[in-house]
């Protein structure tokens, strides 16, 4: 190394000196809120990489590597100090600037300084090359480079995963996410029976020295940091045509599989099926985006999956995991998040590619649990938003919250699609929002846009009630039958004192006692809403939401069953409530809960008249459930008021 006492100094200097802003200087007059990781140098805004090509030594034993990785790039303004983000455990051995051997340089946490005999000129390009060797000191899911066993087949792996901020930890990178390289080369040199996968095409496998050999990948797709990968096992490769007229010709799914008895016999459906996916997904959202590549899959204990371009990491062939990686290729790699706070551009729609997969190849009503279980994960808290704050950006977990940014995004496109009502509208959407953005990035806003200027209308309130904003509405719904009319009224409940008022579509399915139904669809944006429907046969039951369109908690109950078997007073109430029966019945038992369904106390009713003091209870709307010894149940509504 390199080094003199003086220039070190003068650098050091420089990277804590606030005086300037590098990134105006470099033209850029703003990094996007969360497009960078948290360490992130405002010196990497002077120049745009290009080209990264690495060349790393691994086997599947340990998570050490050795390598070097070249870097091209384009210098936006002059550069008298280079930045790489580079983790401390790999240890640099050596660099080279425009072939000029050993510049000063210097680590510095996880940065790497390079400083030039002289600036870097504007507009100028320029090839750095580091040397170095190491491993990882952290561990856990979000760590850059990992080495796991997969106990199922008994096999050991060396695997990378770089989102969102762990690229560093096995080669030196600038992790902004707006900052698209043109193209990727991985070597990867392990000993003999081993193999390598990683992103591109395999143009090549040498043998550099005895026992050794090396997989040599090549990708020409505009790709971003976090989506270049590694993974060195042992490995067979299992590799498959996909053939349709929606990808123009043919397209090669490649996967390597672990070496183990049985595990093709056994996979082998299941990864075949990736074929039939593509297909699907070109037909939805656009020709497969990497075409002149391929697809495939590398199997690693990675406890998920992590889609790579071109090269998925996954654990297994789950068929909801691999539909989800699959989507990430248009979702996530064709088009990626311009900031971390809009991670649902790649994770819900990812998501949404699960249902899309399954309502097609498994059947409606395998979607439909899908979104029921999404829903379910969904309202899990209502405080929090899918968009991130920007705090929260600095918080992997949060990040990748499952139930949020996967679950909750999703029911928001599927949401989307309900409200637009129509399929040629929706796909042509998501269509048109990939041709705008390929290759490059986007945040929610740009979605927006598309989905406002496709759609002719104002969609705003849409996202800013469910994307931007938090929680989600309360109904509950009573009907009663008049004659040839069914009469509903539906209850927006405020709780845990929530003011907003949600505005949404929704249908309501009759059944009727012959076990014919209609589907009606009405518009709600008020705490109350009548709807008279027309009703010419009994009605049996009435259903909302039934395809699961709108994320919220439901309750739909007869009003007229109360009203013949008991009376309560007052109605609205503040401190106490009488209930009035028919006639006395042992064993008779009255229940208080929650719109919800949440269950607040339980009491025997077995007389004509049973009190209730419910002066502890908060303000809001409840329930009154009846049951009978024989286990008939009725239900009246009931509000509670502030004492004045």
């Amino acid at each position: 190394m390199k080094r003199n006492l003086f220039s070190v100094l003068l650098a050091a200097i420089a990277v804590i000196a606030p005086a300037q802003d590098y990134c105006s200087m470099a033209r850029k007059a703003s990094l996007v809120s969360g497009s960078v990781s948290p360490g992130f140098s405002p010196r990497e805004c002077l120049y745009d990489v290009n080209f990264y090509f690495i060349r790393v030594e691994a086997d599947d034993s340990s998570a050490n590597i050795k390598a070097s990785t070249s870097i091209g790039f384009r210098a936006l303004a002059p550069v008298d100090t280079l930045v790489f983000e580079l983790s401390a455990s790999q240890v640099v051995d050596s660099v080279a600037l425009n072939g000029i051997n050993n510049p000063t340089y210097y680590q510095s946490g996880e940065l790497l300084m390079i400083i030039p005999e002289s600036p870097l000129p504007a507009e100028s390009e320029n090839e750095a090359v580091i040397r170095y060797a190491g491993t990882t000191s952290a561990g856990g899911f979000f760590t850059g480079l990992s080495n796991g066993r997969d106990f199922v087949y008994d096999k050991r792996v060396t695997y990378t995963l770089s989102e969102p901020y762990e690229a560093k930890d096995w080669f030196p990178v600038k992790q902004d996410l707006a900052d698209k390289v043109d193209s990727v080369w991985v070597f990867i040199t392990t000993r003999e029976g081993l193999m390598g996968g990683s992103n591109g095409l395999l143009t090549r496998v040498s043998h550099p020295s005895p026992g050794k050999v090396c997989y040599e990948w090549k990708s020409h797709y505009p790709t971003d940091y976090y989506l270049i990968s590694f993974t060195v096992a042992d490995y067979i490769d299992y590799s498959f045509y996909a053939v349709s007229d929606v990808l123009g010709d043919s397209l090669l799914v490649q996967n390597f599989i672990y070496n183990a008895p049985g595990i093709l016999d056994s996979q082998k459906k299941n990864i075949d099926r990736t074929g039939d996916f593509i297909i699907y997904f070109s037909e939805l959202f656009g020709r497969y985006p990497f075409i002149n590549e391929k697809y495939g899959h590398c199997m690693a204990p990675i406890g998920g999956g992590m889609e790579h371009q071109t090269m998925t990491t996954l654990q297994n062939f789950n068929f909801s995991l691999v539909s989800h990686e699959l989507t990430h290729q248009w979702f996530g790699d064709y088009v990626t998040c311009g900031s971390w706070r809009d991670i649902w551009v790649n994770e819900g729609f990812a998501s949404y590619g699960e249902y899309l997969a399954l309502d097609k190849f498994k059947g409606r009503d395998a979607a439909l649990n899908w979104m029921s279980d999404a829903h379910d994960r969904a309202i899990t808290d209502r405080s929090m938003s899918v968009y991130l704050t920007e705090d929260e950006i600095n918080s992997p977990g949060r990040i990748f919250d499952y139930n949020l940014t996967y679950k909750k995004g999703a029911s928001i496109i599927h949401m989307l699609r309900y409200e637009l009502n129509d399929d040629s509208l929706f796909f042509g959407i998501l269509r048109s929002y990939l041709r705008q953005h390929a290759d490059s990035t986007a945040l929610a806003s740009d979605f927006i846009r598309v989905v406002n200027d496709m759609s002719g209308k104002d969609y705003d309130w849409f996202f800013d009630q469910w994307y931007y904003g938090s929680g989600y509405p309360t109904f509950e719904t009573s009907w009663n039958q008049y004659e040839d009319s069914l009469v509903l009224d539906v209850y927006q409940v405020q709780v845990n004192n929530q003011k907003q008022v949600f505005n949404t579509h929704m249908d309501y399915q009759v059944i009727f006692e012959d076990n014919s139904d209609s589907i009606f669809r009405v518009w709600l944006d008020n705490s109350h809403e009548q709807f008279t429907l027309p009703a010419n046969k009994k009605v049996s039951v009435v259903v909302a939401d039934p395809g699961l369109n709108v994320l919220m908690k439901s309750t739909v109950y007869e009003e007229n069953q109360g009203t013949v078997y008991f009376e309560v007073s007052p109605n609205p109430f503040t401190n106490s409530l009488d209930i009035f029966f028919n006639n006395p019945s042992p064993g008779r038992k009255v229940f208080l809960a929650g719109t919800n369904g949440d269950l607040i106390r339980s009491e025997p009713a077995e007389g004509v008249n049973k009190h209730l003091n419910l002066e502890a209870l908060e303000q809001g709307l409840f329930l009154i459930f009846i049951i009978t010894p024989d286990g008939r149940r009725y239900t009246k509504k009931i509000v509670k008021l502030n004492k004045e």
